[in-house]
């Protein structure tokens, strides 16, 4: 992987998605798009629309730097009690896998046991857990970013192993 490529790491949820980029230096930038609409549909339409144009260039400026995206991995849906919630979150995913397709970027999904083994160690690792490791591991910087974006950077994280591995 060149260092004018990134890999994007992809958290979802009903009213956000957490977007965080990677380089092979480890250098991230973490992005939130989000929408506080209670109307569902009105929601899910203005997600859609922020996450296309987040991804229809097919690069992302980072510091002046143009870097070309490489691949993105989003997280699966996990589990969810509240039917609801799964339905709707299942849209987002879907959607981001859609718009992925649209561009023709490469994309995979990756269940959160996965990533949390393969870069924490512990497949079932706490958020708690998460965000210790990535303060220890990324720096004070992540005291900043929401819970999501702390683990979209960590998916980012696996994504780069992942490609470094197959390679």
């Amino acid at each position: 992987m060149s260092n004018n490529q990134i890999i994007l790491g992809i958290d979802c949820s009903t009213f956000a998605i957490a977007i965080a980029t990677m380089d092979p230096n480890r250098a991230f930038t973490t992005f939130l798009l989000s929408s506080t609409d209670k109307n569902w549909n009105n929601r899910y339409f203005d997600l859609y629309l922020q996450f296309d144009k987040f991804l229809q260039k097919k690069y992302i400026f980072i510091n002046t730097h143009k870097k070309k995206i490489k691949a993105i991995f989003i997280e699966e849906i996990p589990f969810v009690h509240n039917r609801q919630n799964f339905s709707k979150l299942t849209k987002v995913v879907g959607m981001c896998e859609l718009v992925c397709f649209q561009y023709s970027l490469p994309y995979f999904l990756v269940n959160n046991k996965s990533w949390k083994l393969s870069v924490i160690g512990d497949g079932s690792a706490s958020k708690f857990a998460i965000k210790e490791f990535s303060r220890e591991f990324f720096g004070d910087t992540i005291e900043t970013l929401s819970q999501d974006e702390v683990d979209a950077l960590c998916i980012s994280y696996h994504g780069l192993l992942s490609l470094n591995s197959s390679s």
